[in-house]
């Protein structure tokens, strides 16, 4: 597999669906739900980490997560020359995919199009995009080939 193509259509899929719930949802209007309630569709721009910590401190979060993103894109390009290692190079092609996806917006409009919410147990109280949807994919297939690969 083209690995590098495949991590270019997963932060092409986050861009086009942030922009989508960016001319369909309005910051503060009602949201839609879904799947009788379970998910909610609501507009949210997130200055800062994972559940808006830090959003007081834009440009560090900014540059820290721009320096993240760049450990993992190299890491996922050391990786690609190596014969086999599919689990690992899944694993950082959707890091480095949703990481791109992420820094983008940070870069461009100072925040992140933070768009869904999983209305189940303690979840309620967050937003994410598809962008960490495949941050948090890959990181756990990173898991799952530490623990159970033996190339």
């Amino acid at each position: 597999m083209n690995w590098l193509f495949f991590s270019t259509i997963l932060y092409k899929i986050d861009d086009i669906l942030k922009r989508k719930a960016e001319t369909k949802l309005t910051p503060g209007s009602e949201p839609i739900e879904c799947l009788d309630g379970k998910v909610r569709l609501e507009r949210v721009r997130n200055k800062g980490l994972a559940g808006g910590k830090f959003s007081d401190r834009e440009e560090d979060v900014r540059n820290l997560t721009t320096l993240a993103f760049f450990g993992v894109l190299m890491r996922f390009l050391a990786e690609l020359p190596k014969k086999g290692h599919s689990a690992k190079k899944l694993a950082l092609a959707m890091a480095a995919g949703g990481a791109a996806g992420n820094v983008a917006d940070r870069w461009k409009r100072g925040s992140v199009t933070d768009f869904i919410s999983v209305r189940v147990g303690k979840l309620k109280k967050i937003v994410f995009n598809p962008a960490d949807i495949f941050i948090g994919i890959g990181g756990l297939v990173a898991v799952f080939d530490a623990f159970f690969n033996k190339e």
